[in-house]
């Protein structure tokens, strides 16, 4: 029993972490507000490649913790202009 219930802890803070915006669906999202207001070029200039951007998100992801990096997403995912993404601290 209190290994079934330890278990069952495990997999809903498992579950709780995983949710949220992936770094693919965050860099997709930033680059096309970007290019929408900016034009490619800026975008580029702003945020580099999606490449660029993938590394810069998996590496924050790192440095500011799954919770952390879980809320500012959150945010930057129901931005609907460039200027509210950057508002996303």
């Amino acid at each position: 029993m209190k290994q079934a219930i330890s278990f069952t802890v495990v997999i809903a803070a498992l579950a709780m972490v995983g949710c949220g915006p992936s770094p693919e669906s965050v860099c997709d999202h930033a680059l096309s507000l970007a290019k929408a207001e900016l034009g490619d070029e800026a975008a580029e200039a702003a945020l580099g490649s999606r490449e660029d951007c993938l590394t810069t998100e998996e590496r924050r992801k790192e440095m500011q913790g799954m919770f952390k990096y879980k809320d500012k997403n959150k945010c930057l995912m129901a931005s609907k202009t460039w200027a509210e993404a950057a508002k996303c601290e």
